[in-house]
């Protein structure tokens, strides 16, 4: 990265965010602060490329890069990325994706600079994912548009499974039995067309968020 690259940084607000600010030169960042998601919209075509900043991958996360990612070059930087994590994330149109954790400084200096040229960047340790996708050991794709649509408590539940909950703690919040919980779980396999979790959690992922 280098101070002729206007970067944008928005996020959750949360750790993450805080401290990618911390990492970058003052004057290379548009207003010097981080953005909310409707100023971040606003600006993105605007600048060399937008900082996606967050504490977890959510619903709401994949909803924000897809958006900005529609604008300008995003690169989004998280505390991990697991295999769905990042190939729901890379789904979404982003250009690059940081494991925070791993990334000192000067990383994260490259990676912005990387994306802002045009490429893509990616973590070493998030790597082996791209691997599977070569090697055609992703999950299948989401559901065929006319498939059965996931029912309000479906899609609750697979946003549960999404962010790592349990089949216990899924039955606890919702105040079901887990066998209700199992029924509705296998029902939203069916229609995402999936065999496990860690299939549903790539299709939920990559389910088109409705404008």
């Amino acid at each position: 990265m280098t101070a002729a690259h206007r970067v944008m940084v928005t996020g959750d607000g949360g750790a993450v965010a805080g401290h990618v600010m911390g990492q970058l030169p003052p004057e290379a960042v548009v207003d010097g602060r981080l953005l909310d998601t409707e100023e971040a919209l606003a600006a993105a075509a605007e600048v060399d490329a937008v900082v996606l900043a967050v504490d977890a991958c959510t619903r709401s996360t994949i909803e924000t890069a897809r958006a900005l990612a529609q604008r300008g070059r995003v690169l989004l930087v998280a505390p991990s990325a697991d295999h769905a994590t990042l190939v729901g994330m890379i789904r979404t149109g982003v250009s690059g994706c940081l494991v925070h954790r791993e990334a000192d400084r000067a990383e994260l200096l490259r990676a912005i600079a990387e994306v802002a040229r045009g490429l893509s960047y990616v973590s070493a340790s998030a790597t082996p994912a791209l691997f599977d996708v070569v090697r055609g050991e992703t999950p299948p794709a989401p559901p065929e548009a006319g498939r059965e649509p996931l029912t309000a408590r479906e899609a609750e539940i697979m946003s549960m499974i999404a962010r790592g909950m349990s089949n216990p703690a899924i039955a606890a919040t919702l105040v079901v039995s887990q066998k209700t919980v199992k029924n509705h779980i296998n029902n939203a396999y069916t229609k995402l067309g999936v065999a496990n979790r860690r299939e549903a959690i790539v299709a939920w992922h990559a389910v088109p968020i409705a404008s």
